[in-house]
């Protein structure tokens, strides 16, 4: 058979990638990897992510079918170089649709990455006499695809990328007048608008030309002055000589004046004010790979930044539509435990199960409590049990958990071990973005625990009465519930600021104040989980609202706006809240959203963690007047020293004896992020 193509170039790749997929569909596997080959050459001249993506799922679908494991592991980091940088770059204003992008057809391809090594520890683990080392290697193959996955998923809030890379920066010992110059391209990897980065110290600044250009004559045009940077110097640039900076601003202007011209000369000034005289150009994704996180994976080579009495549980949910749950369970020294867990009803019944724990109802009564008590016991059964000898054998005390897509809904605090015994009762509780975005934080996440930290409480006293309609916000008795009579006799010591009546101005100026020494955002006012801005129509557009004061005298229904609503948008859009550690959403369903993808939901949680607070602590459901107890058991954990992790703990717990066994009321917080973090409200030089 021969293989040619005539037509119009456009569609060449298209054509050849439709073809493997119908080879594929009638098994001749010889014909697809043909088809498969002649269409790389035009998917990787073009510009379209689409054919990029096609090809991509049906290389790794026919690795799968056809047994080759080692093709998979090359060209699928390369997969992960373009995506990577494609999705780094995409700035706010698109970040929907990236996350559309992601959730829809990145996420599957990842899957078959996952299954691949998946399957292939499976065939090693059965057999006797293997390597112990090898087969943890094979684990951490198949876990490392299943962490991208659902690390991708945050790659567009660039907000939170760029937190991650300030403070590595300071691991880079890059000497006194010397910067790197990173090159990329805004939102494409192929073609765009050519942007720079200037990187000294613990400092970088990005720059913006006019200029648009294709990424390979991009590195063409640079190729003179760029430094090569292979991967076998991961291990070497924690420290850079002066002489890895060859180039100077005159030496350049000397020998690649157009260069100068094009790229230098714009910057010249603030390198000259910045006192910067030597200097290394790079490609930015080198840069990232190869330079700023290198120093971090020699770093994780051999031991996770864990705490000796804590483990990771990361949760796929790539093989749910087949009935089964793949868990994985990761200690400090690194090694990996994977069970693979069949659902025994199925999995749709299994999401049903979990969408009536966090039915949207503010009254207890609307659930049968026993069913509830009945499918915790069951989650129990699936989710934990399977795993509980091995984390005894490690004597684990505190889990990090990393639930998958739909998971995200489930209130793990309050799973059902045995009668009267639940999983908060045995171990630390937290969720968390990823694994590799826990082990960036609680590396390089750094603050000034040297001076005494405030706890700024808002409230309000009265809401739109429109909104108060829509949402139905009223008590038992049909009336608005104004939230500010819940913290009136809240005792001053701690909280160090108390606004009940908070306006979108008020929160504002807290919001953009670096300089006090409030590092905890209390929320106890209204919010609302599934309302979007007007101008945000796309599907994955981010959800979530904080209700505020309502001060207009005309309460007209015609002048109906929702000026006093704060969305979830605005919060990433317009304030950087790495100042901040904690983010305290004491009201209703603050951890929920309208959408959840398979990296979690799309809600107020979500928009307070990717605008820079490392710690959130939210609800499920519908918060009841335990909510204010809850609130002042956690403080006074806080005030003994503990972590925010043990305070949450030791809060619940103490919740849980106040209130008896009976879930509804203490089960629903969700711990989200670092919290290993302490907060220091004690004056230590009194």
């Amino acid at each position: 058979m021969s293989f040619d193509y005539i037509g119009n170039p456009l569609y060449k790749a298209e054509f050849w990638l439709l073809l493997t997929e119908l080879h594929r569909y009638f098994k001749r596997s010889v014909f697809s990897s043909k088809c498969l080959t002649l269409s790389s050459f035009s998917v990787f001249e073009m510009e379209s992510t689409l054919s990029l993506l096609m090809y991509y799922k049906n290389f790794a679908l026919c690795c799968a079918e056809n047994g080759h494991f080692a093709a998979p592991e090359r060209d699928g980091e390369n997969f992960k170089k373009i995506l990577g940088v494609k999705l780094h770059q995409t700035v706010n204003e698109t970040a929907p649709l990236a996350i559309k992008l992601y959730h829809e057809k990145v996420a599957e391809i990842i899957d078959v990455f996952e299954s691949i090594f998946l399957e292939l520890y499976k065939s090693h683990a059965s057999r006797d006499n293997l390597d112990s080392d090898f087969i943890n290697q094979l684990a951490w193959k198949a876990l490392r695809w299943s962490d991208y996955r659902i690390t991708l998923g945050w790659y567009p809030e660039l907000n939170l990328i760029n937190k991650i890379i300030k403070p590595a920066l300071k691991t880079l010992n890059i000497p006194e007048y010397h910067a790197f110059i990173s090159f990329f391209l805004n939102k494409s990897y192929y073609e765009g608008q050519v942007m720079y980065q200037v990187v000294f110290k613990d400092t970088y600044k990005r720059f913006t030309t006019n200029i648009w250009m294709k990424n390979k004559d991009l590195c063409k045009c640079l190729d003179p002055v760029l430094d090569k940077i292979s991967g076998k110097h991961f291990r070497f640039y924690s420290d850079f000589p002066s002489n890895e900076f060859p180039w100077t601003v005159e030496s350049l202007k000397i020998e690649y004046n157009d260069i100068y011209l094009t790229f230098i000369q714009p910057i010249e000034d603030y390198l000259s004010k910045n006192k910067i005289y030597r200097l290394k150009l790079v490609l930015h994704e080198d840069f990232c790979s190869k330079i700023l996180v290198g120093k971090q994976r020699e770093a994780f080579q051999e031991q996770l930044e864990l705490p000796k009495n804590a483990c990771y549980i990361e949760y796929s949910t790539h093989r749910l539509s087949d009935s089964q749950i793949v868990s994985y369970v990761v200690f400090p020294n690194k090694t990996a435990y994977i069970k693979i867990i069949n659902l025994q009803n199925g999995h749709e019944n299994f999401i049903k199960d979990i969408t009536y724990l966090t039915v949207d109802d503010d009254s207890s009564s609307s659930l049968d409590q026993k069913h509830s008590e009945k499918i915790l016991e069951e989650l129990y059964t699936i989710l934990f049990k399977p795993l509980i000898d091995v984390l005894k054998q490690h004597n684990i005390e505190k889990i990090k958990i990393i639930p998958e897509g739909e998971l995200q809904n489930i209130p793990f605090l309050s799973l059902i071990v045995e009668k009267g015994c639940y999983l908060i009762d045995i171990f630390e509780i937290s969720i968390i973005p990823s694994i590799e975005f826990d082990q960036f934080v609680l590396t390089y996440e750094v603050f000034d625990n040297q001076q005494v930290e405030k706890v700024a409480l808002f409230t309000t006293t009265n809401i739109d009465p429109n909104i108060e309609k829509e949402y139905a916000l009223y008590d038992d008795d049909d009336k608005p519930i104004k939230l500010s009579d819940f913290v009136e006799s809240i005792p001053g010591e701690i909280y160090s600021e108390l606004n009940l009546k908070t306006t979108k101005e008020d929160l504002d100026l807290f919001f953009n104040d670096k300089k006090s020494n409030y590092t905890v955002f209390h929320w106890c006012g209204h919010t609302q989980y599934n309302h979007k801005r007007s101008d945000q129509n796309n599907d994955y557009s981010i959800s979530g609202c904080l209700i505020t004061e309502y001060t207009n005298k005309d309460k007209s229904v015609e002048n109906f706006t929702h000026d006093t609503l704060l969305y979830s948008s605005d919060i990433i859009e317009n304030y950087n809240l790495t100042h901040l550690k904690l983010a305290f959403l004491n009201s209703c369903n603050s951890y929920k959203a309208r959408k959840t993808t398979r990296s979690g939901h799309l809600g107020l949680t979500r928009a307070f963690y990717a605008a820079g607070i490392p710690c959130v602590i939210a609800t499920l459901v519908s918060v009841f007047d335990e909510s204010k107890d809850f609130s002042d058991f956690f403080y006074e954990q806080i005030m003994k020293e503990h972590s925010i992790s043990t305070s949450f703990t030791n809060a619940i717990r103490k919740l849980k004896k106040k209130t008896g066994d009976g879930h509804e009321h203490w089960s629903y917080y969700v711990l989200f992020g670092n919290g290993e973090l302490k907060l220091n409200f004690i004056d230590s030089t009194k």
